[in-house]
């Protein structure tokens, strides 16, 4: 018996082509990952399994993610790193160069064999061995050769890799004397290479502050060295469940926008553009915007200190009343909330122009700036201002046009948190005054992006926070409420020392029996903190250590952990005193201030992170201005001829001990008693 064949209907055999063809693409997109995991004994003791791997492959679903670990305790880098060279004058060491490099490639190609990864990133959590070898001086060196050697081995230029920096476990300790010179070296690399970056690793490792982390370390390394190589792969995090123990500080996380101007401001919906834009990227319930603005105002109107240009009468009419109605709507919408940022936006001018106020317009934008930041407190405002259009250049109606619009753009360059914007182009094919529809639209978008990028850019030497590591969780907090406690019972405050540990140890016994001498019968007020880097002291006086007292004076000395903790940029840790100045002169504004150089640190003049302080030091002697800030550098009187830092003065060559706080205190008496007003 004959069956004849018949044929599956046409739309039966598109599904089943479809289907097989969705497979093949499927296969064909999946890309995969290579991470490869090696180091010492913080690497050894990671469990990739317990945060590392379940990170990134969430983040990388649906692709293949190959996780390759080797680690081994106790190793200098010249084990992994092939052609290390001995510093002159070392003994060559005994192990072999490259060995467990050789171990560790021999189970990446038998992870990744018959597949090709569409990317490669290299983890690296190493250095305690070379710090204890006195090897620090060629880390960097041997650092940037091992990725090299990787990255030829693999034939992939495009390997990205995340350092882990060794924590400050080892500062001072004449076990690991190089140990400054090797974190200083893995951030050197990282910043030299575009496809490498270090993470922090300082918290990680319990209250007894050991070389090795305790078990939670462990697990939180393994999230920033995933967290930190998917940013590098631009790939988005995994969403994160809430975690009660930031709860309180992510709230604070509150970015407040204050829109206003005259008529072209008024014109503007925040909610077409510019709200949705900066609730994108910050969050929707990070983000607070309010405006005021009215039509054909003169800046007058808000800024209250205004004066007319020489020989020229004021105009009748009140200044600053349209600021005072701003700030009635200000004050509501913030009530009982923290403010991470503030962005002043502004969008103005026209009328100023008309009334022939061009030449007094640049001091009266930049007034109207302080005059904010004053009343807000919050002298880290940034600002946005919307340039007029180019509308009506050589407009005899507004004489003076030309001039609020460079006027604009030299208030915006003079400050540092203040950028302007064009709006050449957002008025129409008429070039009228005014904007057209997506004009306005287009100007929102503007003002968000322009502000975004000065909150992109802010260091974090200037970004208020308090003291989170691990270490000072159990005395920090409770150091700052008995400070305010302090200040709240104390009759008078004349004196105050502001700064770190390096302040902090007046406290101590090494400079307790000089501060009794010197400080204790003049009504004077310790507010140092062991660790505290620039952003820690802003938010100190953000928090009520500078208010409900009147001081004379303020000794401040800070920045070292900046270099130390973070190897910041000098000009951002110069950014972040001259931002501690302003906290202080708003609110402290009768007080003088004697802004100490920060003190030489390392044994020897060519130590890296004393270099960087030299550079800070420079940079913060400009803030002198002979009136309310003084600066000292009181750094040589530390140093022998040859400029060593003696350990009879610092023994850790960071803390002065008894003999170095005598000698700060003798250095910087004349000019104490002078700005007291004991001469």
């Amino acid at each position: 018996m004959h069956h004849r064949f018949q044929r599956p209907p046409l739309m039966i055999l598109c599904s089943v082509a479809l289907a097989c063809l969705a497979a093949t693409e499927a296969r064909a997109e999946k890309k995969v990952h290579l991470f490869i995991l090696s180091g010492q004994s913080n690497m050894r003791n990671l469990d990739p399994s317990a945060s590392f791997t379940p990170t990134v492959t969430e983040a990388l679903a649906p692709g293949e993610v190959i996780v390759v670990k080797d680690a081994h305790g106790g190793q200098p880098i010249h084990r992994w790193y092939k052609q290390w060279k001995l510093p002159a004058g070392s003994e060559s060491p005994k192990n072999k160069y490259g060995d467990l490099y050789d171990k560790l490639m021999r189970k990446v190609r038998r992870a990744i064999e018959g597949k090709k990864p569409d990317t490669i990133t290299f983890i690296w959590m190493q250095g305690e061995s070379d710090a204890a070898e006195l090897f620090g001086e060629i880390y960097a060196e041997s650092m940037s050769g091992l990725i090299e050697q990787l990255r030829n081995d693999l034939k992939r230029r495009d390997i990205n890799v995340v350092i882990g920096r060794i924590s400050d476990a080892g500062n001072g300790n004449t076990r690991f004397k190089h140990w400054d010179q090797v974190r200083a070296a893995q951030v050197k690399v990282a910043e030299s290479d575009p496809r490498t970056v270090w993470i922090d690793t300082d918290d990680l490792n319990g209250k007894k502050n050991g070389v090795h982390y305790n078990k939670p370390g462990y697990v939180e390394l393994g999230k920033r060295f995933a967290e930190a190589a998917l940013k590098l792969l631009n790939h988005k995090l995994p969403a994160k469940t809430p975690d009660p123990r930031t709860a309180q500080r992510t709230a604070k996380d509150i970015h407040l926008f204050i829109l206003s101007g005259q008529s072209n401001m008024a014109g503007m919906n925040p909610d077409l553009s510019f709200t949705p834009t900066v609730a994108e990227a910050l969050g929707p319930d990070e983000v607070i915007v309010v405006k005021d603005a009215q039509g054909g105002q003169p800046i007058r109107r808000w800024y209250k200190q205004w004066k007319p240009p020489a020989g020229l009468e004021a105009p009748k009419g009140p200044n600053g009343d349209l600021y005072d109605r701003l700030m009635k709507k200000v004050r509501p919408a913030i009530k009982g909330k923290k403010l991470q940022t503030i962005t002043f936006l502004w969008m103005q001018g026209e009328r100023d122009a008309r009334e022939r106020y061009g030449q007094v317009y640049a001091a009266s934008m930049s007034g109207l700036i302080e005059q904010l930041r004053t009343d807000l407190k919050r002298p880290d405002m940034n600002v946005v201002i919307g340039r007029l259009s180019d509308f009506s250049n050589g407009n005899t109606r507004y004489e003076h046009w030309d001039q609020v619009r460079a006027a604009q753009m030299k208030a915006a360059e003079a400050d540092p948190r203040a950028t302007w914007i064009d709006t050449d182009d957002l008025n129409g094919e008429k070039n009228d005054l005014h904007y057209d529809n997506p004009g306005y639209v287009e100007l929102g978008k503007r003002f968000a992006e322009a502000a975004l990028e000065l909150l992109k850019g802010k260091s974090p030497a200037l970004t208020p926070e308090p003291q989170t590591a691990r270490w000072a969780q159990r005395w920090w907090m409770p150091r700052h409420k008995q400070k305010l406690d302090q200040i709240n019972k104390a009759e008078r405050i004349d004196l105050v020392f502001i700064g770190d540990s390096i302040t902090h140890g007046w406290e101590k016994s090494g400079g307790k029996p000089t501060w009794d001498q010197y400080y204790a019968k003049r009504h004077a007020l310790n507010l140092g903190y062991g660790g505290d880097r620039t952003e820690q002291v802003i938010w100190r006086m953000q928090n009520g250590e500078a208010d409900g007292y009147k001081a004379k004076l303020a000794v401040i000395m800070i920045g070292t952990n900046n270099a130390g903790h973070r190897q910041d940029p000098p000009a951002a840790v110069a950014e972040g005193i001259r931002a501690i100045l302003d906290e202080w002169q708003i609110r402290q504004p009768q007080s003088k201030v004697l802004l100490l150089g920060i003190f030489p640190r390392g044994a020897k003049p060519d130590d890296d992170l004393r270099k960087i302080n030299e550079k800070v030091n420079k940079l913060i002697s400009q803030f002198d201005d002979g009136e309310r800030v003084f600066y000292l550098d009181i750094g040589a009187r530390f140093l022998s001829d040859d400029g060593a830092l003696p350990q009879e003065i610092m023994r850790d060559r960071l803390h002065p001990d008894a003999k170095g706080y005598r000698i700060w205190a003798e250095a910087i008496e004349p000019t104490v008693r002078k700005l007291l007003g004991e001469d």
